[in-house]
């Protein structure tokens, strides 16, 4: 159903809000928010609300503060309140979207953009979070169409260029995917995404004449996202020349930029993982062992990304019987509400929190997770694959939750599988990514946790070895579909030949027969990875 609210509307209630959150109070509250005080920010805006309970601007500020801390009902709520008192306010619509989508309410989420109807940059933004909502549920023909739907209006909108180009390469069409980035720089050179988005593409090469814009634009790139871009588009150009110095140097200066928009603390995971251990002795799982839904189908592959694990998927999704989907957040979203709906009545901390759950509720998480997963099936396959690759430190969660479901540990050489994850790029979720200390140490404790669950679980996680996978695919595939508890399918040794949509970073390379020149590549580079190895210890031999 389409909203009546005409742009002069929408431009009202948008002055309406600007106007209160321009209040002298609501102004402290909104500094202190920004500044990350949120108790203080709570604070301030709770007592201004007291006075005037309708004011949309505090109960937006409220809702910002609710969803930075992670209680996302509450968030939805004040936005649904918000939305009552000023139904043009059509920002606040799309982040109750957003929210939506977050929580997996996911048809809510695109009826609500549905709605969206005002000025053409807020139609464009709709637009945008639609086609995005669509992609990451797995219609991304239907994300193409809105793309283009949208340059009809916006012809030489860079962003929505590059959007639809991350789409076409996640459909395997890489070549007019190159072409809407090459679109973007013919028309604008210094739009760094661009550049980064060719980097991405890996099949894609740079020529000359590219390293030499992307290094005459480095010094006056807008901003350090501009320069973060270029660094790793750089890296990747001189590692195709195998100029090994200079494309570590870029890397590295990329990294170091994202590290500083993104501090990550080694420690903390570190600690969890010893919680982890703890929580999940045998005892604990025995007396809960049969609790989740027994549900058979979900085939969860974890480990670290960059460790083969979407070639491993690209193998078992050419099997009829099992149906690839993508690195699924619904794992992490029940915990995320597990845990917001705790948040005022204890400290306890993630897993220790879930001693926490009755008995009878592990099968409810269970079914609510299978529920949230089939809005991403496209097939009535009994098998699917959830792919998130940080789902290593919830194994415990899930086998609790979901006591019939599979679990495979795709694991790749440290030194190797540690690099990869340095080169790359993440758009989000890997900020452990950004320094080799740090990877270093959480490989070392991703190993040292699944050797707990081998010994609590025994026999319930099969692990995988890339470069086993890669030597020798036949016989690992032979007994991975054993553990499955299937037979071998030969389609799975053709993978290649699958035109289903990969939208992780291997999405070219598993759509050509396997390249075992690959799996040292990252040889050239060893002079500079002393604190990896360092940070490794044990783990850089004793990994398997």
């Amino acid at each position: 159903m389409e909203s009546s609210h005409n742009a002069s509307e929408t431009a009202r209630a948008r002055r309406v809000v600007e106007a209160e959150l321009s209040q002298p109070k609501l102004l402290e509250a909104t500094r202190a928010f920004l500044n990350g005080e949120l108790a203080a920010a709570e604070r301030k805006v709770r007592l201004y609300l007291k006075v005037n309970p309708d004011s949309v601007g505090g109960l937006s500020l409220l809702a910002d503060i609710a969803e930075r801390c992670g209680v996302y009902l509450d968030a939805a709520k004040l936005l649904d309140r918000v939305l009552a008192l000023l139904p043009a306010f059509t920002e606040a619509r799309m982040r109750r979207a957003n929210l939506a989508f977050q929580m997996g309410a996911r048809d809510e989420a695109l009826g609500l953009l549905d709605e969206v109807s005002a000025d053409d940059e807020v139609k464009r933004q709709a637009g945008l979070l639609k086609a995005r909502f669509l992609g990451l549920t797995g219609s991304y023909s239907a994300a193409e169409a809105i793309y283009r739907s949208l340059l009809e209006s916006f012809v030489d909108d860079p962003v929505i260029w590059c959007a639809l180009g991350d789409v076409l390469k996640t459909l395997g069409r890489s070549q007019e995917s190159l072409s809407c980035f090459r679109r973007v720089l013919d028309h604008n050179p210094d739009y760094t995404l661009a550049w980064w988005s060719i980097a991405n593409l890996k099949s894609a090469r740079f020529t000359p004449a590219d390293v030499a814009t992307m290094e005459a634009i480095l010094p006056t790139a807008v901003d350090e996202l501009g320069r973060l871009h270029l660094r790793f588009a750089l890296g990747q150009a001189y590692e195709q020349l195998e100029q090994a110095e200079q494309a570590f140097e870029h890397y590295a200066a990329g990294n170091s930029i994202r590290l500083k928009l993104e501090p990550y603390n080694r420690n903390a995971l570190s600690a969890q993982v010893g919680r982890t251990v703890k929580l999940f002795s045998r005892q604990f799982l025995e007396e809960r062992e049969g609790c989740g839904d027994d549900t058979l189908g979900p085939i969860f592959i974890v480990g670290l990304p960059r460790a083969g694990s979407t070639l491993l998927e690209q193998m078992l999704a050419s099997h009829p019987l099992i149906e690839g989907t993508s690195e699924l957040a619904d794992i992490p979203l029940l915990i995320q509400h597990l845990l917001s709906s705790h948040l005022r009545q204890t400290s306890a901390r993630y897993p220790d929190i879930l001693a926490q759950v009755p008995i009878p509720a592990w099968k409810e998480l269970g079914a609510r997770y299978l529920r949230a997963a089939a809005s991403h099936r496209k097939t009535n396959r009994p098998y699917f694959i959830d792919k998130l690759p940080n789902n290593w430190i919830n194994v415990g969660f899930i086998y609790l939750i979901l006591p019939n479901a599979k679990i495979i540990d795709a694991r790749r050489s440290p030194l190797a599988c540690c690099f990869s994850n340095f080169k790359q790029h993440f758009s989000k979720g890997q900020d452990f990514t950004y320094d080799l200390t740090d990877i270093g140490q959480y490989y070392r404790d991703y190993v040292r946790l699944m050797r707990h669950f081998d010994g609590v679980l025994p026999g319930r996680i099969a692990r995988v070895l890339h470069e086993d996978l890669v030597v020798d695919p036949e016989v690992i595939l032979r007994n991975l579909v054993q553990f499955l508890g299937i037979e071998f399918e030969s389609s799975m040794l053709e993978f290649h030949r699958n035109e289903r949509a990969v939208r992780t970073a291997s999405a070219e390379q598993v759509r050509a027969p396997i390249d075992r020149t690959t799996t040292e590549k990252w040889q050239i580079f060893e002079p500079w990875l002393d604190p990896l190895k360092a940070a490794l210890g044990p783990a850089l031999t004793e990994y398997r």
